[in-house]
């Protein structure tokens, strides 16, 4: 077994001619058995938590994920809907899928990044009787993240403040047409991004660096996937990898058929 950081390195260097190297380096980081995980969760929860602490930065709580082992990663191999349209200032989407994934994984890291007053704005939303306070925490804290995702493709990544102000942009209306967009993306693979676009629709882009319709496109995907991590519904590291290369690559698998033998969650179709 190996660090990742070590396993990263080689991973790279055997991609190096590779055109699809970013979306593919990303792909192999969650199925290579030679990485060293520890936690005790499922496989696939600890991996995540491994690649997370690889490729933070340290900084907002380690929530962002465009260093460490994803310096240099742009996005080859990415579906054209997930291409970042800054090249060379904001196209990490390696770094761009797996910070919204934390966010889904672990809200609770991005609540408490961020200052009171931004965490009010969420913390004002009305609490159900019908759950217990921890999980009304975790609802709160999930509200934030969508409104941070939603907020930082209407403020400029330069802007002052740009993290705060992001959570305080974003609308109602907004994070309800997020959370509903949410629901088109499931654990099947070959799936559509059209119809979570279209359900994206009416959510405000800005015309500042960084900001796209594609980066939000991607952190729906990439947000939901994280909630299926946490929850289990995806659970085995190599299919986590394949619903990268069909979904986030568009890279098909016909007829449901895997060459490694691994089956998709119970219930999961194929589209």
């Amino acid at each position: 077994m190996g660090d990742i950081k070590d396993v990263a390195a080689s991973i790279k260097q055997a991609l190096t001619s590779d055109p699809d190297r970013d979306l593919e380096f990303l792909a192999r980081l969650f199925e290579d058995d030679s990485i060293t995980d520890v936690g005790a969760g499922n496989e696939l929860s600890n991996r995540l938590t491994t690649i997370l602490a690889a490729s933070s930065n340290g900084a907002n709580n380690g929530v962002t994920h465009f260093s460490g082992i994803y310096a240099g990663c742009h996005d080859r191999g990415f579906r054209t809907d997930f291409k970042d349209p800054w090249p060379g200032f904001s196209d990490n989407q390696v770094g761009h899928f797996t910070t919204a994934v934390d966010m889904g994984f672990r809200p609770m890291n991005t609540f408490n990044a961020l200052p009171w007053w931004a965490r009010a704005l969420a913390g004002s939303m009305p609490r159900s009787p019908f759950v217990s306070d921890s999980w009304n925490q975790i609802l709160t804290s999930e509200d934030v993240c969508m409104r941070a995702i939603i907020g930082h493709e209407q403020v400029a990544d330069s802007a002052l403040n740009a993290n705060e102000e992001a959570v305080k942009s974003a609308t109602e209306y907004e994070v309800n047409l997020f959370q509903n967009a949410l629901v088109t993306v499931t654990s099947s693979l070959n799936q559509d991004p059209n119809s979570t676009r279209t359900a994206l629709l009416g959510i405000r882009i800005g015309s500042g660096q960084g900001n796209s319709m594609q980066d939000l496109l991607l952190s729906c995907f990439g947000y939901e996937f994280g909630k299926m991590i946490r929850s289990g519904t995806v659970d085995k590291r190599a299919y986590a990898a394949r619903w990268i290369r069909s979904n986030i690559g568009g890279m098909k698998d016909r007829d449901g058929i895997f060459n490694d033998g691994v089956q998709p969650p119970s219930g999961t179709a194929f589209g």
